[in-house]
C-alpha cells in the first residue's frame, strides 16, 4: 500500500465520497452500529485521516448530543511526554502496567474535561465522586497532589502526570482506580475521545533494544484499556490508532 503523500493534519475539510472505502473501514466508519473502536496500519496510510473522518461524522449528526474529549481539538495525542530514567523504563517494560496507566489516564482525562469544560446534568455526583478519590487514604498524598489539578484535562497532561509515579506506585494503580471506575459510571450522557499517535508518542524506544517492548506495549495496553473502559459503562465511546508492527503481536 502507498503511504499518503500529504499528512492527514493539513486536510481541514474531510468528504468520505473522495476516500477509497474498503469493507472494514466502512465497519469503522458506521457510527449507527460503532462496534470497531480502532483502525490498525502501518505508518502514512491513512489511520489518522479515518479517525478525523470518524469524528467528523459524529460532529455533523450528534455534535449537540455528545461531550467531545477534547473539547476544543480535533484529536487527543501524547505530546510532551517526561523523559524516563532507565530504571523507570524497565519498570514500564510490563505490558500489564501499561494496561493500568492507560485506564487512570484515561479516567482521569475524561472525568477532569467533563467537569471543567462541560456542565453535564450528573456534575454534581461526578465531582464528589473524583473529590473522594482525591481524598481516599489508600492513595499516597503526593499522587493525590499529582492528580487532583482539574486544569489539566489532556490525555496528554494526565498520562505525564501518571508516568512520574514511582515503580511502588505505579504497580498499585490497580487499587487507585476503583473509585475512579465508580466515577466513570455517573456519566450518563454519551461521551466520546479519540485518541491518534500513540505510536510517534514512544518512537524513541523504539530504536533502543533495552526498551523497544515499551512501543509495543503502550499500543497493545491502551486497544485492551478502551476495551476495558468502554464495558464499564456504554456512554463512553474511546476510538484510537494502532500501527500494524504492534497490533500483530497482540
Amino acid at each position: 500500500m502507498i503511504p499518503w503523500v500529504v499528512d492527514a493534519d493539513n486536510y481541514a475539510i474531510i468528504d468520505k465520497k473522495d476516500l477509497v472505502i474498503t469493507p472494514d473501514i466502512e465497519n469503522f466508519l458506521d457510527i449507527e452500529r460503532d462496534y470497531i473502536s480502532f483502525v490498525a496500519a502501518p505508518k502514512g496510510v491513512g489511520k489518522t485521516l479515518f479517525l478525523k473522518l470518524k469524528k467528523n461524522l459524529y460532529m455533523k449528526k450528534h455534535e449537540k448530543d455528545i461531550y467531545f474529549i477534547p473539547k476544543d481539538q480535533s484529536l487527543a495525542r501524547c505530546d510532551d511526554l517526561p523523559l524516563l530514567d532507565k530504571e523507570k523504563i524497565a519498570s514500564l517494560e510490563k505490558s500489564e502496567i501499561w494496561l493500568h496507566i492507560w485506564r487512570m489516564a484515561l479516567s482521569l482525562s475524561i472525568i477532569k474535561t467533563l467537569l471543567a469544560d462541560y456542565d453535564p446534568e450528573f456534575k454534581l455526583e461526578l465531582k464528589k465522586i473524583f473529590k473522594e478519590f482525591l481524598k481516599s487514604e489508600r492513595i499516597p498524598s503526593q499522587v493525590r497532589a499529582n492528580l487532583g489539578d482539574y486544569f489539566v484535562t489532556s490525555l496528554s497532561g494526565n498520562l505525564s502526570e501518571v508516568l512520574k509515579f514511582g515503580e511502588g506506585d505505579l504497580t498499585k494503580l490497580y487499587l487507585y482506580q476503583t473509585l475512579l471506575t465508580e466515577a466513570l459510571r455517573q456519566v450518563r450522557a454519551a461521551t466520546a475521545i479519540f485518541i491518534d499517535n500513540i505510536d510517534e508518542s514512544f518512537n524513541n524506544f523504539l530504536w533502543e533494544n533495552y526498551s523497544k517492548h515499551i512501543w509495543y506495549n503502550s499500543q497493545i495496553s491502551l486497544l485492551k484499556a478502551v476495551h476495558s473502559l468502554s464495558r464499564i459503562n456504554s456512554h463512553i465511546k474511546i476510538f484510537t490508532t494502532i500501527r500494524t508492527e504492534a497490533y500483530q503481536k497482540m
